[in-house]
């Protein structure tokens, strides 16, 4: 499954990397590689 990011999510992306916040990010990808390998299971915990 291909992700499309919406420029809105870009800027935060940028954001996020420009301020240091690598857990946030590690998050980030996880929940996206999560939801491109299983996109119709709900995700158990949003939570880290």
């Amino acid at each position: 499954m291909e992700v499309e990011y919406t420029s809105e999510a870009v800027e935060d992306l940028k954001y996020w990397k420009k301020h240091n916040n690598t857990i946030l990010l590690q998050r980030i990808r996880q929940l996206i590689e999560s939801i491109s390998e299983t996109p119709t299971r709900e995700l158990a915990n949003l939570n880290p």
